[in-house]
């Protein structure tokens, strides 16, 4: 069974990684990201520049995985400030891990989300997750 608990230092943490991400993406690659629906599509572009350059840069597990918290974070806020969505802990087969629950109880998990475009690329997408995610 699935189960959600609100937790505020998660969200706390998302936030604050988002922030960074706002942050990388202005000093890096020249994009403005603003936490609209719309700045999720320089989000993607952003993670395929990563992903293009994984294979030369041949990051660590553990670099991969903190890249995906932390621009998984910044997707994560798109869905709290747009959409309602809320940061917690998500116990799902017996693992508890940071995730958030939609509006409409769903429970989705941006941070894997975001390690997966990381991995995997454009089939990945973080803009099409979003449409999939939000729309009605």
């Amino acid at each position: 069974m699935n189960h959600f608990v609100a937790d505020a230092s998660i969200a706390r943490l998302a936030e604050a990684y988002s922030l960074d991400v706002r942050d990388l993406a202005a000093r890096d690659f020249h994009k403005q990201l603003d936490f609209t629906d719309a700045s999720v599509t320089e989000l993607d572009a952003i993670l395929e520049t990563y992903f293009q350059s994984r294979s030369t840069a041949q990051p660590t597990e553990e670099q991969v995985a903190q890249f995906g918290k932390a621009f998984g974070s910044y997707l994560g806020e798109v869905l709290r400030r747009q959409h309602g969505a809320e940061w917690g802990l998500v116990t799902f087969d017996g693992q508890t891990f940071p995730g958030m629950r939609l509006r409409d109880g769903s429970l989705v998990w941006p941070w894997g989300r975001a390690q997966q475009r990381l991995l995997e690329g454009p089939s990945e997408s973080v803009v099409e997750y979003l449409v999939s995610l939000t729309k009605s």
